[in-house]
């Protein structure tokens, strides 16, 4: 019995050295987000025209996105569950505009993979959380992105300023915020 004992203790740790051992190729993969405004990039602050016949600025515009993962025919893999991405705080110049902002996600076994997921928002189970669930270092940890009243977290933020009268006064405030499970 005892020489079974030890038979079975090297089998299971030749196993774990093989399986640990497996040269699984991994990478990195980089998602670029860039604000565009009729095809161009769109740099908060800096005045455009609207189709309305007025001018119109953003200073902010921001959004989570979650449930991101890319697949291919025979397998699919989770990137994160959420992220967010302010992009009108990084694009205040014409040369950060076109740049946009990159978020690169380590460990990714390497394949070829045609397709990505993701969703724009929280799924339920995130959004019925709060900001103190959370360590400073995780994206859904930012008070000012969640509405207490309404237990929610504010998916999507644009703000702004327009004229709609015309009088060259770029007064009129923009706020569109989107959240809530409904």
């Amino acid at each position: 019995m005892k020489y079974l004992k030890i038979f079975l203790i090297v089998f299971v740790g030749v196993l774990l050295i093989q399986s640990c051992s497996e040269d699984k190729a991994v990478g990195a993969i980089e998602f670029n987000f860039k604000l565009l405004y009729d095809g161009n990039p769109l740099v908060a602050g800096q005045a455009y025209d609207y189709p309305l016949g007025f001018k119109f600025f953003v200073t902010k515009f921001s959004m989570f996105l979650s449930e991101l993962s890319i697949e291919n025919s025979t397998s699919s893999v989770d990137i994160s569950d959420a992220i967010f991405l302010d992009l009108g705080a990084t694009q205040f110049d014409t040369q950060t505009a076109s740049q946009g902002m990159t978020i690169r996600f380590e460990d990714i076994p390497e394949q070829e993979y045609t397709n990505l997921r993701i969703s724009l928002g929280l799924p339920g189970i995130l959004n019925n959380t709060n900001p103190t669930d959370y360590t400073t270092d995780s994206p859904l940890a930012n008070t000012g992105e969640y509405w207490a009243g309404w237990e929610s977290y504010i998916f999507h933020k644009l703000e702004g300023k327009m004229d709609p009268d015309g009088d060259g006064e770029l007064d009129t405030g923009i706020a569109l915020h989107i959240g809530s499970n409904d």
